[in-house]
């Protein structure tokens, strides 16, 4: 795998790519993303002989890397709770049926549809897992998102973010009116490059890149040129 730094439009070109050139399901992806993630924390607690995990969830793809990520740390024997961003019949369908199997897992999930969770029972938790927000915001962060941002930030945290910093612009590094400030952020098959400009390297914590099984084609630099205008990945 090389260490390609991509922008979301080249990303996005290449996750259709994996689909419909080469039949890799975008939930396999996420799959991967999330098992590779979950392994990353979980040397991290064990290192650190802590075991409680605070998962926040966004309605988008990222929260449901989330959601594969506290499936696999609740294997691995790990106390964990799940925060869930919004409504339920907002969750976007890949995300949604992770959420599924963690509902059918009993997992302790909360929903936080608004703004008024009190954040003083999670004093206790040792790490939390920010997969809020990914690569695809775009304007200023919003509620319920903004308050649960400066809520992540105020508990003191470590802090793994998932793919970026939720409230980052992972093109520029500039922060959309608030972002997560990651102890370690965990980049799923590229690197973004908001995450090493603007204010992202104050954000960002340490870069660790995950590889979550894109055909090895498209980690070419030169994939696009040699193959857009035959396949049609204009």
């Amino acid at each position: 795998m090389k260490r390609l730094i991509l922008k979301t439009e080249e990303i996005y070109k290449r996750e259709r790519a994996a689909v419909e050139m080469y039949g890799l399901p975008l939930i396999v992806l996420m799959e991967n993303a999330g098992h590779q993630a979950a392994s990353v924390v979980s040397r991290w607690l064990k290192k650190n002989r802590k075991e409680r995990v605070l998962v926040v969830c966004g309605r988008g793809n990222n929260g449901g890397d989330g959601m594969v990520t506290a499936r696999y740390l609740i294997n691995a024997g790990f106390d964990v709770r799940t925060i869930l961003a919004g409504e339920e019949k907002k969750i976007s369908a890949l995300a949604f049926t992770n959420y599924q199997i963690l509902c059918k897992m009993k997992a302790t999930i909360i929903q936080q549809p608004g703004t008024n969770l009190d954040w003083r029972e999670f004093q206790k938790v040792e790490v939390v897992v920010d997969a809020l927000l990914g690569i695809g915001l775009h304007g200023r962060v919003r509620e319920p998102e903004l308050t649960i941002i400066k809520q992540i930030n105020a508990l003191k945290k470590a802090v793994f973010s998932l793919d970026v910093p939720s409230g980052l612009d992972a093109d520029s590094g500039v922060v959309l009116g608030e972002a997560v400030h990651a102890t370690t952020t965990i980049c799923f098959g590229f690197l973004k490059p908001g995450l090493f400009t603007g204010a992202g390297p104050q954000y960002s914590g340490k870069v660790k890149l995950v590889d979550i099984g894109f055909p090895w084609p498209l980690y070419q630099p030169d994939w696009e040129a040699e193959t857009a205008d035959r396949r049609g990945f204009k």
